[in-house]
C-alpha cells in the first residue's frame, strides 16, 4: 500500500503527542443479582455514557435511586464524562426481567431485554407467552419513553445483542426454540434452537426478520453496524450451521463464525474459525474503514491463516483477528498464559484500532505487551488493552481485586474509554480504590486512553498538505500531482460518520456545521492503494 506524508500547517505552533492512559474516576453503583444479569454500555455523541442492566431490591446511582417491582428490575443511567448521574429510570414487574443491551443514536436511546411473566416497560405491558419472552425498546436522549415491542413463544427465548445503523433503524439478534413471533412474523427452528436476526425502524416496526440455523443448537453473541448499515454478527453452532446460501460444519462439536449481511438483509458471506475447543463467546466490531475485528476465546488450538495459536487442552485464550471489509485476513494475534484467559468486550477506536477487556488468572502476553498477575487463590484480575490499526498492542492496564468482573465497554466522543462490571471486595483502578458492601455492586470507571493532537506523518512517498490545524470552518487540501484524487470521510471520536465526499485535485472541506472538538479524517484512494487515517482539531 502507498504511503502519504500529510503535513499539517498550523495557526499556532504545537507538536503531535499521545498522552499516558490511566484511570480519571471510578464508582461503585447499582445493586445486581450475582450470575443473572450484566451492565451494559454506550455513548452518545456529547459524550454522555448511558449505563444499564438489572438489580434487585434497591439500586442506587449517586444521588439517585430506584426500587424494584419484583425479583430484578431493569434501569438505565445516563452519566455525563466525569461519571457524574445525571438522569437514571427503572422499568420492570413483579418476576425476573432484564436488559442484554444498549445503544443511542441522534434518535434516542435503544434497549433489548428478556423478561418472565408480566413486565411494564414505559405505558407498555407484555405478558410472556411461556417462559422468558424477548422485549426491544426506545427512550429519547432524556429518557422518556417512546415505544416497546415484545416478541416470543411458549419456550424459552433469549436476546443477546443490538445495534443501530446510520439511518434509525435497530438490529437485533438473538436465539429461539422451535418457533418465535415478531407480531404477525412467525419463524421456525430447523434443530434444537435457531439465530434469528430482526431490523426494525425507529418507529418500532419490524422492517425485516432473518433466520439462521442448524441440525442441532445455535446462538449468536454480538452485533455490529458500519456506516453504511452494513451488518455483522457472531455466534456459535453445534455441528452445522446454514447461514444464506452457506453451511458450515465443524466435527469439534463447537463451531464459531462471522456473518455478513447488507443494510437489506441480503447475506454476503460468513467465515467460521479454523480449530478445537471453541467458545461460544465472540465479538465483531467495524472500523471507520469498513474493516472488521473477529475476537473470542478458545482452547485447544485455532488457526487463522498462517497464524496458529496454541492454548493447551485445558487453558482458556483469547484470539484478536481483523479482516477487510469482504473478509480477507490481515492480521492475527492472541492473549495467553499459563491460567486461563476470557475476553468479556470489545470496542473499536477512531483511528481504526481495537480496545479489548476481559478477565486472566495468571501472567498474560499479548505479543511483546505483558501483564503481571497480582492476586492469589484463583481469583481473575480484568485487563485492558488497545491494538492500533496493524494490529500492535499499543498500551494494557488491569483493574485489581479479588471477584471484580468486567461486563462492558465502550468509547465516547472525546475519545474516553468507560468499562462497567461487577465486584464484591475492593478494587483498585491503578490509585483509586472503590469499596463494595457485603454483597455484588456494579461499577463503572473512566478511562483516558491518550489524546492525539493533530494527524502525524505516515510515510516518506507522498505528500498530501492538509491545513489550518486546528481547523475553523474549512479544511483545505493540497494533493502531490501523481495523484489524481481522493475520497474522505470525517468521523467523530464515537465512529459516528460525519462527513463525505472526494476531490479531483485541491479542495477544501466545509465544516462549518461541525462543532468544536476532536475528530477523525480517513482520506483514501483505492486504486492508488491508498488509505490512511489521523486526528484534526476543530476550533
Amino acid at each position: 500500500m502507498k504511503k502519504l506524508i500529510i503535513i499539517i500547517i498550523a495557526i499556532f505552533p504545537f507538536t503531535a503527542a499521545f498522552s499516558q492512559p490511566g484511570f480519571d474516576w471510578a464508582q461503585a453503583c447499582g445493586h445486581p443479582f450475582y450470575g443473572e444479569t450484566k451492565s451494559v454500555l454506550t455513548t452518545d455523541t456529547e459524550g454522555n455514557v448511558f449505563m444499564a442492566g438489572s438489580f434487585i431490591e434497591t439500586a442506587v446511582f449517586g444521588a439517585e435511586s430506584i426500587t424494584s417491582a419484583g425479583g430484578t428490575d431493569i434501569y438505565i443511567a445516563k452519566h455525563n464524562a466525569a461519571g457524574d448521574v445525571l438522569w437514571l429510570l427503572g422499568d420492570g414487574g413483579a418476576d425476573y426481567d432484564y436488559i442484554h443491551d444498549i445503544s443511542v443514536d441522534d434518535n434516542g436511546i435503544y434497549t433489548c431485554g428478556s423478561f418472565y411473566g408480566t413486565i411494564n416497560i414505559g405505558s407498555e405491558t407484555f405478558v410472556s407467552q411461556g417462559s422468558q419472552d424477548i422485549f426491544v425498546s426506545r427512550y429519547d436522549s432524556e429518557g422518556n419513553f417512546l415505544w416497546a415491542k415484545h416478541a416470543g413463544s411458549p419456550k424459552t427465548d433469549y436476546i443477546n445483542a443490538l445495534a443501530t445503523d446510520p439511518y434509525g433503524n435497530m438490529l437485533v439478534t438473538g436465539h429461539y426454540y422451535d418457533s418465535i413471533a415478531f407480531g404477525d412474523t412467525t419463524i421456525y427452528s430447523a434443530g434444537a434452537s435457531d439465530i434469528f436476526l430482526a431490523k426494525y425502524n425507529a418507529a418500532g416496526e419490524l422492517i425485516w426478520l432473518l433466520q439462521a440455523g442448524g441440525s442441532s443448537s445455535d446462538q449468536s453473541y454480538s452485533i455490529s453496524c458500519d456506516n453504511d448499515g452494513n451488518i455483522i454478527f457472531t455466534g456459535s453452532f453445534f455441528y452445522d450451521l446454514q447461514v444464506g446460501d452457506t453451511l458450515l460444519t465443524t466435527l469439534d462439536p463447537t463451531g464459531v463464525f462471522m456473518a455478513r449481511f447488507n443494510n437489506e438483509g441480503v447475506f454476503q458471506y460468513a467465515i467460521q474459525v479454523d480449530g478445537n475447543g471453541l467458545s461460544a463467546q465472540s465479538f465483531a466490531a467495524f472500523d471507520n474503514a469498513g474493516d472488521i475485528f473477529f475476537t473470542g476465546n478458545f482452547t485447544d488450538q485455532v488457526r487463522f491463516g498462517p497464524y496458529l495459536f496454541d492454548a493447551g487442552a485445558f487453558n482458556i485464550d483469547i484470539f484478536i483477528t481483523k479482516h477487510t471489509a469482504n473478509g480477507e485476513l490481515l492480521w492475527a494475534d492472541h492473549g495467553y498464559g499459563a491460567g486461563s484467559d476470557q475476553l468479556k468486550a470489545v470496542a473499536s477506536g477512531p483511528l481504526n484500532d481495537l480496545y479489548i477487556t476481559g478477565h486472566f488468572l495468571d501472567t498474560i502476553h499479548f505479543s511483546d505487551l505483558t501483564l503481571d498477575y497480582t492476586l492469589c487463590c484463583g481469583s481473575a484480575e480484568i485487563f485492558m488493552i488497545r491494538y492500533t490499526e496493524d494490529g500492535s498492542p499499543a498500551w494494557g492496564d488491569q483493574i485489581t481485586g479479588e471477584r471484580g468482573m468486567v461486563e462492558s465497554m465502550c468509547k465516547n466522543a472525546n475519545d474516553e474509554l468507560f468499562v462497567s462490571g461487577m465486584f464484591q471486595f475492593d478494587l483498585a483502578f491503578g490509585d483509586i480504590i472503590i469499596q463494595s458492601s457485603d454483597s455484588y455492586s456494579s461499577f463503572l470507571t473512566g478511562v483516558a486512553t491518550g489524546t492525539y493532537t493533530s494527524i502525524y506523518e505516515f510515510g516518506q512517498e507522498q505528500t498530501l498538505k492538509v491545513y489550518p490545524i486546528p481547523a475553523g470552518d474549512q479544511l483545505y487540501f493540497e494533493l502531490p500531482a501523481e495523484i489524481s484524487g481522493l475520497s474522505y470521510e470525517f468521523f467523530d471520536m464515537t465512529g459516528r460518520r460525519l462527513l463525505k465526499g472526494s476531490t479531483s485535485g485541491n479542495g477544501k472541506l466545509d465544516i462549518s456545521g461541525i462543532q468544536a472538538g476532536q475528530y477523525v479524517l480517513r482520506i483514501f484512494n483505492t486504486a492508488a492503494g491508498i488509505s490512511e487515517s489521523g486526528i484534526i482539531l476543530k476550533r
